[in-house]
């Protein structure tokens, strides 16, 4: 009964003191307030169970016990430091790009409604005599087509009549 309590005491004050080290932005501070706490719960007398030479065995467990808290705590705030530098680099290559998109922007003057409007019209007069010469290109492919297959029929029927008339 005695050793959980005492357990429990040590997690709330490595809590209580992680909470404020990753509340006030301070780092490391969750694992010196852990020990700090395990060395204060040493001091007080209350690290041991009071049954003697069983005092080292609680003692020991608890310090493992504190230990591993303490390192689930390292870890997880790695984790959150980590996190963070992730979360700037992309706020600062965001950044990169939308001042690299307004220098775009200002070295490319502002076209006026009549200038759209031109652009716009020229660019409609050019896609329709790229289709135009699309259409015209198909057409002299489809001639020449029609022309080979009426010559090689010519041929066909040149070579059956000169058969025919040399038995």
């Amino acid at each position: 009964m005695r050793m959980s309590i005492i357990f429990a005491m040590a997690i709330l004050a490595g809590t209580t003191s992680s909470s404020y080290a990753c509340n006030r932005g301070g780092m490391g501070g969750g694992t010196t307030g852990s020990t700090a706490s395990l060395a204060g719960l040493r001091g007080s007398g209350l690290g041991t169970s009071g049954f003697g030479s069983a005092g080292s065995l609680a003692s020991s467990s608890l310090q493992r016990a504190m230990m591993q808290s303490a390192a689930r705590h390292a870890a997880m705030q790695q984790a959150r430091m980590q996190q963070l530098a992730n979360q700037q680099l992309m706020q600062n290559q965001l950044l990169a790009q939308q001042d690299q998109s307004m220098q775009d922007s200002t070295s490319q003057p502002a076209l006026s409604r009549a200038d759209r409007i031109q652009q716009a019209r020229a660019k409609r007069i050019a896609e329709k005599k790229a289709k135009a010469a699309a259409q015209i290109a198909a057409r002299k492919a489809a001639r020449k087509r029609a022309l080979a297959q009426q010559k090689q029929q010519n041929e066909i029927t040149d070579v059956t009549a000169t058969l025919a008339a040399n038995p």
